[in-house]
């Protein structure tokens, strides 16, 4: 299966799937045990230890429509072959569409294919976010099929799908289809002329910076943050000097964004402004994590200058250091991760929340132990939070803690 590139950084909404879940079902499902039942099933089949593989097989039964989606992915992800009559079984009892879709993609996946057919038959139906999440499926599959998901998306009315649709495609670089994407630049649709955006950087013609230099005068910020992100995937250096007068505005989008374009351009003079701007109380969350995301990105050209130690590099040994733990970012003396960690301490601070997506955003060893530890809060939403992160983060110690944990709320 195709690995999907990773393109969206500022559109913060439930993931497609979970959008479509809860359009079938109005229900029970979106109750927070519930939730933190399907991450948790979800992060043990990103992590892949064999020991997690009976849970998420188990889960296949489970009555709440995300645990059971989580389930059906986390079971195809450990790709054993004696899953396929459990999923044969579910596939015959199962009435929600999206479930099917998944069922069929992860039979497919383990060596079934004559359930494409039936994959390619959702991918036509009349329900929006069906066909979406049926497309979805078949470009992971093989990218056989983008040129059909490409025809799809020319006569797609829906504005969601369409959406979806741009980002498949985008994911792929499938350039031929940056026709049809330029023309939904136009649309009136805020998410869809975003996904364009980010879908003409992907695909990377450069023929297209002349026409994104002009939407940066849409009257979105989210659009012009995307225009910034595409237009320095595309090369065009004039990206950096407007990031740099877009710091000089109070929208976290465009702030957000331009740390973004300039820690990939190594822009080191940054630094002192992002550490400040992970902990400032006033900060919206996107810029926060953002601004950690940028850190990161940052993260191996620091490490280098201070393992070459050139004295004309600038790096400040207040702001980043090295030791016997590895790289470190600091301040006011003391590790980043540790001066976070002591939020998480009083709900009422202003960083209590944003903790674990910006460890996540991080991807700092040393702040596993601490999310290992938020398994456990009494805190639903920060729990929820440090399952992702550590299944994002493919944390293998923390599976006998997410299997304690889902045997919690899930007792026999």
């Amino acid at each position: 299966m195709k690995k999907l590139k990773f393109i969206a950084f500022l559109i913060i909404s439930f993931s497609f799937l979970a959008f479509a879940a809860a359009q079938t079902k109005p229900q029970k499902t979106l109750d927070p045990e519930g939730i933190m039942s399907a991450k948790i099933v979800e992060a043990l089949g990103k992590i892949g230890d064999i020991r997690g593989y009976d849970l998420c097989l188990k889960s296949l039964k489970s009555d709440n429509l995300f645990v059971r989606n989580a389930a059906i992915s986390s079971v195809a992800a450990f790709g054993n072959k004696n899953a396929v009559p459990v999923l044969l079984k579910e596939l015959v009892n199962e009435k929600d569409a999206i479930s099917k879709i998944l069922i069929m993609s992860a039979l497919i996946d383990l060596g079934m294919f004559e359930y494409e057919k039936a994959l390619i038959q959702f991918s036509k139906s009349s329900i929006a976010y069906v066909r979406a999440i049926a497309c979805e499926q078949l470009a992971e599959l093989d990218e056989k099929y983008l040129s059909a998901i490409a025809d799809l998306l020319i006569a797609e009315k829906d504005d969601v799908a369409k959406t979806k649709l741009i980002e498949i495609l985008g994911n792929h670089g499938f350039r031929p289809v940056i026709t049809a994407i330029r023309k939904e630049l136009y649309n009136a649709n805020e998410q869809v002329r975003t996904a364009a955006c980010f879908a003409m950087g992907e695909i990377g013609d450069s023929k297209d910076i002349a026409l994104l230099v002009k939407m940066l005068d849409d009257k979105s910020n989210q659009v012009r943050s995307a225009v910034k992100i595409a237009l320095s995937r595309l090369g065009d250096r004039s990206v950096v000097t407007l990031a740099w007068k877009d710091l000089e505005k109070n929208d976290p989008l465009l702030k957000a964004s331009s740390y973004i374009i300039l820690a990939n351009s190594n822009e080191s003079k940054i630094l002192p402004a992002l550490i400040k701007e992970v902990v400032d109380f006033k900060n919206a969350s996107i810029l926060r994590v953002e601004a950690a995301r940028a850190l990161k990105i940052l993260r191996p050209y620091f490490n280098k200058v201070l393992i070459e130690n050139k004295p004309s590099s600038g790096v400040d040994a207040k702001v980043i250091s090295t030791d016997n733990l590895g790289f470190n970012y600091r301040i006011n003396g003391e590790s980043l991760v540790v001066f976070l960690s002591r939020a998480l301490t009083d709900k009422n601070n202003p960083l209590y929340k944003d903790v674990p997506l910006i460890f996540l955003a991080l991807r700092d060893d040393s702040s596993l132990p601490v999310l290992r530890q938020l398994l456990f809060s009494h805190d639903l939403d920060i729990a929820a939070t440090a399952v992702h992160a550590l299944g994002e983060m493919r944390d293998a110690d923390s599976v006998g803690y997410l299997i304690s944990l889902y045997n919690q709320y899930n007792p026999a």
